[in-house]
């Protein structure tokens, strides 16, 4: 499998990958910070779900296409998007299906997708993110990384490994079990993993340290999130 750098402002991933397109999400979630939002943007084509458009247009570009019920977004924006070319879909409130989830059964296969505005606000609402984007994943054969300027979490499977090359100091790094049981590998930190076995049920590697330039993960079975946090808190 070939190798692919995805260069963001807290530093540079290097992620086992096979895709063909690069894609940057912008979901309606915490508002990336306009310099992140801007420098990560490079050469991905944009795809945004409902607020995730005025996101974008404060940042000055369009997006390809934008999905959702306009329930939190600019109407304005959207006539903004519509004349620009961005291709328009809505949907009405009440349905089954988040924008998001909608949005990601029309995106391509084999991609490279890094996913902003999936972070923050309601705890449902990041649980149903994340198993949507891994979802997505799976189905779609894709690398999915979620980030913006607090969090990023590279989603894994068996046999992906990805190194972090940082340029901002990672406060913690975790390793998040998305399986019932998986085995992993982590080196870089203050307390390394080597073929460790990582259960759902015992999520015990979290709030781990970086003491080298580099953090190497592997996951060797199973699914995990290797997480990263560059703000603290409680």
């Amino acid at each position: 499998m070939d190798s692919v750098e995805v260069k963001l402002p807290q530093g540079i991933l290097q992620l086992t990958s096979c895709h063909k397109n690069k894609i940057l999400l912008v979901a309606g979630g915490r508002k990336p910070e306009m310099p992140w939002l801007k420098f990560t943007k490079s050469d991905n084509t944009v795809y945004a779900v409902d607020r995730g458009l005025d996101y974008c247009l404060e940042a000055n570009f369009f997006p390809k296409m934008v999905y959702g019920d306009k329930d939190s977004s600019d109407p304005i924006n959207w006539l903004k998007a519509e004349k620009a070319g961005t291709e328009c879909i809505s949907f009405l409130p009440a349905k089954d299906d988040t924008d998001l989830q909608l949005l990601l059964g029309d995106l391509p296969s084999e991609s490279l997708l890094t996913a902003t505005g999936v972070w923050g606000g309601r705890a449902d609402h990041l649980y149903a993110n994340i198993f949507s984007l891994l979802a997505y994943k799976e189905k779609k054969k894709s690398q999915v990384i979620l980030a913006d300027q607090q969090e990023i979490m590279v989603l894994l499977s068996a046999g992906e490994e990805a190194t972090f090359i940082q340029s901002e100091k990672a406060l913690v790094v975790s390793l998040l079990p998305l399986n019932d049981i998986n085995q992993v590998s982590i080196t870089g930190v203050r307390w390394p993993l080597i073929k460790a076995t990582l259960q759902k049920s015992k999520p015990y590697a979290i709030s781990n340290e970086i003491e080298e330039s580099k953090v190497k993960v592997t996951c060797h079975s199973g699914c995990i999130g290797f997480y990263l946090n560059f703000e603290g808190g409680e």
